[in-house]
């Protein structure tokens, strides 16, 4: 057959010469497959380019790549809250914290639990790479004092200084105004409900404006 009647393009010419070249071989397809998707790429891009220039155009900016706050809000809003559920230091007992992971998760929230016995770096590399809105800290061991502020330090070491963080378990009262005014938003005492936990972390959020009991 005489394909030089039809005018082609270059991507099918380069496809002709490969397929006779490579006649007859089994190898032939994954290599013809490859040049196909190397000759439609630039289309891919033509198609993409104009899509961004639909959103830009939409939402009154001048590149896709810098969309208006509107547009991350909307997304934001879209994913679901992402909360770490995290046992510090040698504390032992987590039935309390899988009780509020569940709690959470029913409640359309996105739960990462850390485990037992975490050090203060591990939870904050965790919260960073998992991109979480919430990391809340289950302490009873009475060691509070000593491993939030180590938290705290370690999420603002790795850049995750804008993550909020709560606390569970048994905190004295005395110790409660010295922690939130280190960082911690809320402290949830024995005896705090899970419909209160949800709403407060979801207040926390920026989701949901209903104020909880807790502490």
């Amino acid at each position: 057959r005489d394909l030089t009647l039809h005018r082609q393009s270059p991507e099918q010419e380069l496809l002709r010469k490969h397929a006779h070249l490579h006649e007859g071989r089994p190898k032939a397809a994954p290599l013809l497959g490859l040049l196909m998707i190397e000759s439609l790429f630039p289309l891919f891009v033509r198609q993409r380019l104009r899509a961004d220039e639909q959103i830009a155009e939409q939402f009154h900016c001048d590149k896709a790549s810098r969309l208006p706050t509107r547009l991350e809000s909307v997304a934001m809003s879209q994913r679901p809250i992402r909360v770490l559920i995290a046992k510090p230091g040698l504390d032992g007992h987590d039935r309390g914290a899988k009780v509020i992971a569940r709690a959470l998760r029913d409640a359309g929230m996105e739960v990462i639990y850390s485990g037992l016995r975490q050090t203060p770096e591990q939870i904050a590399s965790a919260a960073v790479q998992e991109d979480v809105d919430v990391v809340g800290l289950s302490i009873l061991s009475g060691a509070h004092n000593v491993l939030v502020p180590e938290v705290l330090k370690a999420l603002k070491d790795r850049g995750g200084e804008q993550i909020a963080v709560v606390l569970g378990g048994i905190i004295p009262q005395k110790d409660i105004a010295p922690l939130r005014e280190q960082g911690i938003q809320e402290i949830f005492l024995p005896g705090t409900t899970t419909s209160q936990t949800v709403d407060a972390i979801r207040r926390i959020a920026g989701r949901e404006a209903v104020g909880g009991s807790a502490v």
